[in-house]
């Protein structure tokens, strides 16, 4: 839904009031639009250099590689974890629910929400922070768009595997709507964003339910006669 109201707004230009809004003959956008950079619209922050060394089984603190991160889909499971955090990270090598990350080698360019606690952002996979916070959907679907794809994978290089650039894709040219146009995009769907991170979570916990309820089911530890679905949701927590 975001990602087809993305396209009709800021691809198709019918965004709302586009017919009384008058074309810059220079442009040929819309009246305050205008073709900027990626730098304009956000901030990429690079991962952190874990060593391998210090990865521990079932730590607190899950490293999130770029196998974590497909196309639109947060990957929660992660076997690189550590027990302690580096003397000298930085804030934004932590990771909370509804931050933007996308993949820096092998397909480059792959985007996705990330949900949970305790994740931290591994190199080759960067933070994208947008400069208004306001403006988070409209990047991330802008960064999901398969314009923009196709823009960061050609200006990846390498032989053996692609590798993306940061400091080459912030300056890709990329659209700046109008002001009053981004915050009637945000104020309308920009609440998807939140949604979608809730319902990874839910799925997650789900999930996780499932794997706890099946096996006592199976192995007959629990009696399904004597309990109704509420108290075998109960029992497997």
């Amino acid at each position: 839904m975001a990602q087809i109201t993305y396209e009709e707004w800021f691809v198709r230009l019918r965004f709302p009031g586009h017919e009384s809004t008058p074309i810059n003959p220079e442009t040929n956008l819309p009246e305050g639009w205008r073709v900027g950079t990626m730098q304009d619209l956000f901030d990429f922050k690079n991962g952190y250099a874990f060593k391998s060394s210090t990865y521990i089984q079932n730590g607190q603190h899950k490293i999130v590689t770029i196998k974590n991160v497909q196309d639109g889909s947060f990957v929660p499971e992660t076997s690189d974890t550590i027990a302690e955090l580096p003397s000298n990270i930085k804030p934004h090598h932590n990771l909370s629910t509804s931050d933007i990350i996308m993949s820096l080698t092998g397909n480059v360019g792959r985007v996705c929400l990330v949900y949970g606690e305790n994740y931290l952002l591994n190199q080759r996979v960067a933070k994208v922070v947008p400069n208004n916070p306001a403006d988070r959907l409209y990047v991330y679907t802008l960064l999901r768009s398969r314009g923009t794809l196709t823009q960061l994978e050609n200006i990846s290089n390498g032989a053996a595997q692609q590798n993306l650039s940061p400091v080459n894709a912030s300056k890709m040219p990329a659209l700046v709507p109008a002001r009053n146009v981004l915050d009637d995009f945000n104020k309308n769907i920009g609440s998807i964003i939140d949604l979608i991170c809730l319902k990874n979570i839910e799925n997650t916990r789900l999930r996780e339910a499932r794997d706890i309820l099946l096996p006592r089911l199976m192995t007959g530890m629990i009696d399904v006669e004597k309990y109704d679905p509420a108290q075998l949701l109960q029992e497997a927590a």
